[in-house]
């Protein structure tokens, strides 16, 4: 099966955030997948880590 990879706008529409308020998680979560750089203006995320990293934060906060 092939990886999806996701842009900015997919990743925050997934995490029905506006892609502002992505770049702020991306920028300030430590454990957000890392980025792919296909090119000076062209980044993307690996959808399987993105969900990964979705799952674990509501894990995390359904533990508390």
């Amino acid at each position: 099966m092939e990886e999806k990879l996701m842009d900015i706008h997919a990743v925050a529409s997934m995490m029905s955030v506006k892609h502002q308020s992505m770049r702020k998680i991306i920028r300030e979560a430590e454990d957000f997948p890392k980025v792919i750089i296909l090119g000076e203006r062209i980044k993307r995320w690996k959808q399987t880590e993105i969900l990964e990293w979705i799952n674990k934060k509501h894990e995390s906060k359904s533990v508390t």
